[in-house]
């Protein structure tokens, strides 16, 4: 990726619980936005997909974004999430 370059990839969520279980959202800054295709219920044992859109930092060399989604599961328990990239412009 060169930097500032947007990519936008799918995370494949599954649940294992018993009940439904919502992703209400997810966190958002300038370089990575999980807030696509939310709210997603997911049904006992189901998968489902949800968009992440993410941006190359600036600079050469890896990055790692950590970012969490939150659900209405137990008191809004969050799933987290790691991107990791590189970035190979100037």
């Amino acid at each position: 990726m060169t930097p500032g370059q947007v990519e936008q990839a799918s995370v494949v969520l599954r649940n294992l619980l018993a009940k439904p279980v919502t992703v209400v959202g997810g966190t958002s800054d300038c370089t990575c936005t999980l807030i696509e295709d939310l709210p997603l219920t997911l049904p006992p044992g189901g998968t489902g997909q949800a968009s992440i859109r993410f941006t190359a930092p600036p600079g050469r060399g890896e990055f790692i974004h950590h970012a969490r989604l939150w659900t209405d599961a137990d008191g809004r328990r969050t799933i987290p999430l790691t991107v990791v990239g590189r970035s190979t412009g100037p």
